[in-house]
């Protein structure tokens, strides 16, 4: 009796019907039935290949092919299954590398008598689609139980390959992104956080996982700041919003916070995805911008202010000096007048301040060792308020800048003030002083030149200023004083003096655990200058003056002042009088004192004028702002000198007489 042929014989049989070697002798009916059974299954069994979506192959024991279904021959780039017959896989369009593989694969499952599942093959098919594979192999066996041959299936799995592939992407963007991201539920249980969630709580992921976000925040955290968002998302809506957070690993950061609804498949919202960025710097940055426009409003405010102001000084102290001049020294009137000056003095101070505000509002620029600055401001100060400790610790060579020593003294004191208001109980106050090497990161938000930089820190004890005020403390007559203890301008002034010296100040605070600022000064490869004592000697003279000022009260008390030190003085309320008065004439002058700021032809203008008719005419400059700016054009120009308001009888004498006595001499004022 004959065996029925199993499915492995009929695969073995396929290609041998379509070759095989027709016998002399007739067939048998029985013959006849069996080929025409085999030739139903054979097709039967293709059929069935045909219509199995993995693709089918299989091999002779030289990894030949005998035949393979539909969907493969169609991948390998072949018309029909018959067309694979005889192939090996180098005669695919297939990479020499991937047949090695193949050929290996085939080779180990046949020597070893072994299936193999699940092989990963990559192959690039016909068209140049790179594919990766799902391989199976299974040996084929003749009736006597020898290898002759493979099986094999597989499932291209390219899209599963890519999408675990993408997700490995996402996974590690998420990762390794400094955003905390995490996933809440309905009921505000943690689902997921990435590892940055993790650095800026200091947790780790199982002490987060499974916790409510009011564990991990604390209630008033969660119900003030987090929880009507996740109510609103929950609903279906998409937020987005701002705020400032402590983290226990970032400390205060101010950060842009997203939540997105998450939905299932029926659409319902089953979690919400939380994305917080940190724009801190961001902020910074803004903050930093606005201080800056809000300081230029002010500024110009300020610059008007001081200018009106150091005129009515001008007039106040021009006046007084004449008095003191008359006066004998035991006339009781005397020392009136001497604490008048002071007086003056001190509201040119304050002028000073409302300058350090404005552009332009440095006075005196000079070497100036820092060193010695902090030493003398802290001791005056450390006698005035001894229940303040003050600790100092210097670099150990002078930090020499080029600034305004009065505007600097200033800055101190004003700092120094601060903390001392910061330390109601008493306290200690530490100055450092080094040398701070500025990348161009640590200066593009200060809007300074990168370089080395002097560094003053000024560290109290004091109760600290709370996370909400700090963004504001140099804001212009910001405080959080009583009105009988400050106007607000202590820090904003420092700030304007800092900036007009192409400087910058940070502030670095915790509430309840005191405060840092760190002033940064361009140092100067100059010498420290020496101090020069006052000279109160008056010098007189006969010569012809030319007194150009917009404002009668000047015009007034400088001809009195000049007439007084026995010059001959005519004047010009403006630029347009004092061109007509020059080119007059008849007129010798010898020196013209010129303002600087007034209507129409402002003083710049009217010394290039001067300058064109008369060349050699000596100019003395006179402004309530600073000497640098368009005072230092114009003395860049040419200009011959420069006297800043308000000034006294004697300052007066010795600037004019200096510059008439260069002009008989040749020689430099």
């Amino acid at each position: 009796m004959r065996r029925k042929p199993t499915d492995q014989d009929l695969l073995k049989k396929i290609p041998e019907e379509d070759n095989r070697v027709h016998h002399t002798r007739p067939l048998s009916a029985a013959d006849r039935q069996e080929s025409a059974d085999l030739r139903a299954s054979r097709a039967r069994l293709q059929l069935v290949m045909d219509n199995i979506p993995q693709f089918i192959f299989w091999k002779d024991r030289a990894s030949i092919y005998l035949g393979c279904n539909r969907n493969f021959a169609r991948a390998a780039g072949v018309e029909t299954p018959e067309n694979i017959v005889g192939k090996s896989d180098y005669d695919l369009a297939w990479k020499k590398s991937e047949a090695d593989f193949f050929r290996e694969c085939d080779r180990r499952v046949m020597e070893t008598d072994t299936p193999e599942y699940h092989i990963i093959e990559p192959q690039q098919q016909a068209g140049g689609r790179q594919a990766w594979l799902d391989t199976n192999k299974i040996p084929l066996h003749d009736t006597d139980g020898r290898v002759v041959g493979i099986l094999g299936t597989y499932e291209d799995i390219t899209e599963r390959i890519q999408t675990q592939e993408t997700l490995r992407l996402y996974e590690k963007i998420v990762a390794t992104s400094r955003d905390l991201m995490s996933i809440v539920d309905t009921r505000y249980v943690y689902i997921a956080v990435n590892d940055a969630y993790l650095e800026a709580y200091q947790k780790a992921r199982g002490d987060i996982v499974g916790r409510t976000a009011e564990e991990l925040m604390g209630a008033d955290v969660f119900v003030k700041l987090v929880k009507p968002h996740l109510d609103l998302t929950l609903s279906g809506e998409t937020v987005e919003y701002e705020q400032w957070f402590e983290y226990p690993g970032r400390g205060s950061r101010y950060m842009h916070v997203s939540y997105y609804p998450y939905r299932d498949e029926n659409h319902a919202i089953t979690s919400v995805v939380v994305n917080a960025h940190d724009i801190t710097r961001i902020k910074q940055l803004e903050t930093k911008l606005n201080q800056a426009q809000k300081l230029e409003a002010i500024g110009t405010l300020a610059g008007g202010i001081a200018h009106d102001f150091n005129n009515l000084l001008t007039g106040i102290q021009g006046r007084t000096s004449l008095m003191v001049v008359d006066t004998d020294e035991s006339h009781p009137h005397r020392e009136h007048l001497i604490a008048i000056e002071d007086y003056i003095n001190s509201a040119t101070d304050l002028t000073k301040q409302l300058l350090g505000l404005a552009r332009g509002g440095k006075y005196d620029l000079k070497p100036l060792d820092l060193n010695l600055l902090v030493k003398s401001t802290s001791s005056m100060f450390g006698r005035t308020k001894k229940e303040i400790r003050v600790q100092t610790q210097l670099y150990d060579k002078p930090l020499v800048v080029e600034a305004d020593q009065g505007q600097m003294e200033q800055v101190l004191l004003n700092l120094f003030v601060n903390a001392w208001q910061a330390m109601p109980e008493g306290g200690q106050l530490r100055l450092d002083t080094t040398i701070a090497d500025m990348e161009e990161a640590d200066c593009r938000p200060f809007g300074i030149t990168p370089g080395r930089y002097a560094k003053i820190s000024i560290t109290d004890t004091g109760t600290g200023i709370e996370a909400s005020i700090l963004p504001k403390i140099f804001d212009p007559f910001f405080t959080t004083k009583e009105k009988s203890r400050g106007t607000g301008l202590g820090l904003a002034s420092a700030y304007g003096i800092l900036k007009n010296h192409s400087g910058a100040i940070t502030v670095y605070s915790e509430d309840g655990h005191g405060a840092t600022f760190n002033i940064y000064l361009p140092l100067s490869g100059k010498e420290p200058s020496q101090e020069t004592p006052v000279n109160h000697e008056m010098r007189s003279g006969s010569e012809t003056i030319l007194l150009v000022d917009d404002e009668e009260m000047i015009i007034d008390v400088g001809r009195a002042m000049l007439e007084k030190l026995g010059y001959r003085v005519i004047t010009a309320p403006d630029g347009l009088q004092a061109m007509a008065q020059v080119s007059a004439t008849g007129i010798q002058i010898d020196l013209v004192i010129l303002d600087l700021i007034m209507p129409g032809m402002d003083g710049g203008k009217t010394f290039d004028k001067i300058r064109a008719t008369q060349p050699r005419l000596p100019v003395l400059l006179s402004s309530g702002y600073s000497i640098n700016g368009m005072a230092a054009d114009i003395l860049q120009r040419g200009c011959n000198g420069f006297i800043q308001k308000p000034f006294k009888i004697h300052e007066l004498s010795q600037k004019v007489r200096a510059i008439l006595d260069a002009r008989v001499t040749g020689a430099t004022p």
